[in-house]
């Protein structure tokens, strides 16, 4: 690169040089070849000097300490997140334009669709990586396949899942001196480990079960206009839908409590980071479920009271895990039992104190229709009064156009299949809280998943 860059001729010289050179192609080509052997020389160059530190990035072991280190307080600044979104987008789609469109299908089909999700799935039975972290690092299916509960059939088949489970960057492996494969934690696979302070088991476990089990009655559900949740499981009708079937199936409720709390680790940072909930006194947790998100609120806002309002079943248990882990919340926090879409809702829900109340509806409205949403709204609205207190509809907002956000999409048709709600655009809460008395103020994106819908009465 540098002697091409020395024969760059100078524009004084390609000017001084007006007469015919023995070499007439040459003299023809060479103001554009030159430069163009100059340019590709040195992006050469850059690429050899960026291909050491990812060599090294990618055949780096990370320490144990680092695989379990607590990465919830991780948060980008502001340009370096959007920019790492668009990337990955950019990435994604150069992955659909250089594959072969029916090779990218079969992709889209297998290993990015339910493979993956199996794989994760028999990790977490297993406990694998929760093996693989207790052992002191690198195993080898063998060494796994005797220390795994009840044992397994064959450690040959092990070692298959495994490889696969390497080969989708799920775990890491190398060979020993005998050139079987061992295999390590990657900060993927550590996060499927009881102990790790990002436990992801209980999200793997609620997709690779209820949600994978539902997922599959789509199409019979856009044909018929049936909840595919309800078709899967039979005794959910009977029950009354969704939440209602929880309390029948007490794991699965544990589990799906569990699974709010691994969410919230990683997207509450954000949230509480990029709305201005300093300017409230009291917040007033609506369908709070387990409360990780009122604890982590009054936690950053040491001195205000809080309230969590949801099935009497689930404030006795929030209750009880609360007593357990955040004894000292305990004493500023009222908890209420009620129903929100029963008779009396309008009821149910305290009364606001004051102007710098605030009245939090996390993931609730998206699980239901509008209809019910509506009836919901005007039982806030009537204890808001004539308070001032504001409404937080705390929920994935799809753009007015086109969104291009594959989470926020995927959450979207979650809830067309679980629950028969749905996420609403800006253009969409507006009527919706006029219906109910409320008027929209502002929507507040976070570096999450979630924005905040902020209303007030109308």
């Amino acid at each position: 690169p540098i002697l091409c860059t020395l024969l760059l001729p100078s524009k004084s010289a390609r000017s001084v040089s007006s007469g015919r050179s023995p070499s007439m192609v040459f003299s023809h080509v060479e103001p554009i070849l030159l430069p163009l052997f100059t340019y590709l020389a040195w992006l050469l160059v850059a690429a050899a000097v960026a291909a050491g530190p990812l060599y090294l990035f990618a055949h780096h072991v990370p320490s144990e300490t680092a695989l379990m280190r607590d990465r919830s307080k991780d948060l980008l600044w502001g340009p370096l997140w959007h920019a790492r979104r668009w990337t990955a987008w950019v990435l994604e789609r150069g992955v659909d334009w250089v594959s072969p469109s029916g090779e990218r299908a079969v992709q889209l089909a297998g290993e990015q669709g339910f493979v993956r999700t199996q794989v994760l799935s028999t990790l977490v039975d297993l406990e694998v990586t929760d093996l693989i972290g207790s052992g002191g690092g690198a195993q080898t299916a063998q060494q796994l396949a005797a220390r795994v509960q009840g044992g397994v059939h064959s450690a040959a088949d092990l070692k298959r899942v495994l490889s696969l489970a390497a080969a989708l960057g799920i775990l890491s492996v190398d060979a020993d001196k005998d050139g079987e494969p061992r295999f390590r934690n990657t900060y993927v696979s550590a996060t499927l480990r009881k102990d790790h302070p990002n436990s992801i088991r209980s999200v793997v476990i609620l997709q690779a079960t209820v949600c994978s089990q539902s997922w599959p009655g789509l199409s019979d559900g856009l044909k018929s206009g049936t909840l595919p949740f309800a078709a899967a499981h039979p005794a959910a009708k009977k029950h009354g839908g969704f939440y209602k079937w929880l309390q029948a199936e007490p794991s699965v409720a544990d589990n799906f409590r569990e699974h709010t709390e691994a969410v919230d680790a990683y997207e509450a940072v954000a949230l509480l980071v990029d709305f201005q909930w300093g300017r409230f006194r009291r917040f007033v947790d609506i369908g709070g479920g387990g409360g990780s998100l009122l604890a982590r609120l009054m936690s950053s806002q040491t001195l205000n009271p809080g309230m969590l309002l949801d099935l009497p079943h689930v404030v006795q248990q929030t209750k009880a895990d609360w007593a357990r882990r955040n004894p000292k919340l305990l004493e500023r926090t009222q908890f209420v039992a009620g129903d929100l879409l029963s008779a009396d809702a309008g009821e149910v829900i305290p009364a606001a104190e004051g102007p710098r109340d605030a009245f939090i509806l996390r993931a609730v409205l998206q699980n239901f229709s509008d209809r019910d949403a509506s009836l919901i709204l005007k039982a806030v609205r009537q204890a808001l009064g004539d308070s001032g207190a504001k409404v937080l509809i705390v929920e994935a907002v799809p753009a007015a156009g086109v969104d291009r956000r594959a989470e926020v999409l995927r959450r979207d048709v979650n809830m067309l299949a679980m629950t028969g709600g749905q996420l609403r655009s800006a253009s969409q809460w507006r009527p919706l809280l006029a219906d109910a008395g409320l008027a929209l103020r502002q929507v507040s994106a976070t570096r999450s998943a979630w924005s905040v819908v902020e209303a007030s009465a109308a």
